[in-house]
């Protein structure tokens, strides 16, 4: 019986390179299941026929839950042993549990998924944890109008605004006195449009609001299983732009900056703590907070890999595999021998709870986005401290719209030793931001006032 693991993608793509890397490594079957690639991407098919042993593509850019039923019936009528479901878009994590549930998997509750996906629902469940002091509400026009006043005059507040199932810091702000509920209502049909993102935002975008969190921000790379759960990686993000009607996350480094030993011991003894109150027993989670220097918050959960280089950042810093890898694993390990063997291994490359990290290789990463322009031309500029890793998303003669997401052009990662960081860091921070260089044949699309 041939032996495999059932990968949902996402329009052909959703890291299934690596993943097929992965799964060759184990000597273990790939099993794709694709929504449709969008036209301008059709070769996508030609890439997963020749890589997979069973391939199923929709007809629509969104799988749905039925899809996934239908396809573990079939590789069960084709006497396929399917040993795990996984996927990396955040739409089909509920769909990956009902998979790993129907095949005596364990994973995370698809109740609990559902929870932290809702940023409203997360919100109110962390209050009646005491695990937050931010208050949220839905946001209605007369909402809107309310807030509006307490943005302007002396004694402003800040509060920020986001959809309540959203991705790709889509329609995600801080709320301005010239804030229209058009705008909002600009976002949401663009949302309903946007072939990648619409039936992971839904049709109807809601919005809420939020008291702005201050700080410094930071992301949580963790693995939970049988309710232990390790920080295998704490990034700190070290450029925030906010544009429009999003958040651009431009830079991270591993290990973080601006946490010393005892401060890192405090916050992973406190993502413990978010975990247990959100009962993050299983699974995978890439949690997102700031941190003021007195007080953690969250921002939101993410139950799955982190995106952009960050499962390549922790293969590199940890010297063993990356988050996607040891994710995979974790979910392979389904017996005595093997439980054992990948907790180990975890307990051997998470943070101490001293807050110790045990890597002597630092990492940084850089993500490049597009502007609303057509390409003319991509080039890599040689550099000091050349990347490591470089990949580049868009190419000369794409014309990029005006958008209230994030559009991806490339990234880059950069590693060196821990003992090297004071010598090689500062250069390598001023090198970074050139190491792609990008030019347009138009002029830049005006960008409408989103907020």
């Amino acid at each position: 019986m041939q032996s495999g693991v059932l990968l949902l993608s996402h329009c052909g793509f959703s890291f299934i390179e690596e993943l097929l890397a992965a799964l060759k490594a184990r000597g273990l079957e790939a099993y794709v299941l694709s929504s449709q690639p969008l036209p301008e991407q059709r070769e996508r098919l030609d890439f997963l026929g020749a890589n997979t042993k069973w391939l199923s593509v929709t007809n629509a850019h969104a799988l749905v839950r039925d899809d996934v039923e239908h396809a573990l019936d079939e590789l069960a009528h084709l006497g396929c042993d399917v040993r795990a479901c996984i996927s990396v878009w955040e739409g089909y994590r509920e769909f990956v549990a009902h998979a790993n549930r129907r095949l005596g998997i364990t994973d995370l509750a698809p109740e609990r998924i559902a929870t932290l996906r809702d940023k409203l629902a997360l919100r109110t469940a962390l209050r009646a944890a005491n695990e937050t002091t931010v208050r949220a509400g839905r946001l209605t026009p007369a909402r809107l109008e309310a807030f509006r006043k307490h943005v302007a005059g002396s004694k402003a507040q800040r509060f920020f605004v986001k959809p309540i199932h959203g991705i790709a810091s889509y329609g995600a702000f801080p709320l301005r006195s010239n804030t229209t509920w058009q705008d909002l209502e600009n976002i949401a049909d663009e949302a309903s449009h946007d072939l990648l993102y619409q039936a992971l935002i839904g049709d109807k975008t809601e919005f809420l609001v939020e008291d702005y969190i201050d700080g410094r921000e930071f992301s949580f790379e963790i693995l939970a299983r049988n309710g232990r759960r390790f920080v295998v990686a704490i990034h700190e993000k070290l450029n925030l732009t906010e544009r429009g009607a999003t958040v651009l996350e431009d830079c991270c480094i591993s290990p973080p900056l601006h946490l010393n030993l005892e401060q890192r011991a405090a916050a992973v003894l406190w993502t413990e703590r978010i975990c247990s109150a959100l009962n993050l027993d299983h699974g995978c989670f890439h949690l997102e907070a700031r941190y003021n220097g007195k007080r953690w918050e969250v921002i939101e959960v993410n139950p799955r890999v982190g995106g952009s280089l960050i499962s390549a950042s922790v293969a590199a810093s940890t010297g063993t595999a990356g988050m996607l890898d040891l994710w995979l694993e974790s979910l392979l390990a389904q017996d005595a021998t093997s439980a054992a063997k990948i907790e180990a291994l975890l307990e051997k490359i998470s943070i101490e709870r001293n807050g110790e990290i045990k890597s002597d290789t630092e990492t940084v990463f850089r993500v490049f986005f597009a502007e609303a322009r057509k390409i003319a031309g991509i080039a890599c500029v040689p550099l000091r401290h050349p990347p490591t890793i470089t990949q580049i998303f868009l190419h000369p003669g794409d014309e990029i719209e005006q958008s209230s997401r994030e559009v991806f052009l490339g990234q880059c990662l950069w590693t060196y030793p821990a003992s090297e960081r004071y010598c090689v860091l500062p250069t390598l921070l001023h090198e970074a931001p050139r190491a792609i260089q990008v030019i347009y044949t138009t002029l830049p699309v005006p960008i409408a006032e989103a907020a």
